[in-house]
């Protein structure tokens, strides 16, 4: 769950219908005055990590590693979306790449993805686009 006013992330177990919160990671940059607030979360098609956005000062997405075991998360990167406010964003039907929507910068950003580390590598695209919101690839599967 993304508590979006504090940038923080907080995960749960779930069992029978009850939640019990097991951990919560605080999205601020270290050592640093910023205005942020969490957006966006996805994990990545394979289940393996878990992607924030993480909004105001910071307009970045920050990548976690899922243990697969407990459902504990390690930050494994953060990366600029080049823009502000990244509001949503989705992965392509390969999951090599994911195009995030910088609302108030009025632009998409597609970004290479490494599935095997989870990373978030170089800029491919950017375009032009009125305050994007969300965004859905729609395939025939």
């Amino acid at each position: 769950m993304v508590l979006e006013m504090t940038a923080q992330v907080a995960v749960f177990d779930y069992h029978d219908g009850v939640f019990k919160q097991t951990q919560l990671v605080d999205m601020k940059n270290k050592g640093v005055q910023e205005k942020n607030g969490g957006g966006a979360l996805h994990t990545s098609p394979d289940g393996k990590f878990l992607y924030v956005t993480n909004r105001g000062d910071a307009n970045q997405v920050v990548v976690f590693r899922i243990d697969q075991a407990s459902g504990k998360l390690e930050e494994i990167q953060r990366r600029s979306l080049e823009g502000k406010e990244p509001r949503e964003f989705a992965f392509d039907p390969t999951g090599k790449y994911m195009l995030f929507a910088n609302q108030k910068s009025n632009q998409i950003v597609t970004v290479r993805r490494d599935p095997q580390s989870g990373k978030i590598g170089e800029t491919v695209q950017k375009f032009d686009a009125d305050s994007p919101s969300y965004l859905r690839f729609l395939t025939d599967k």
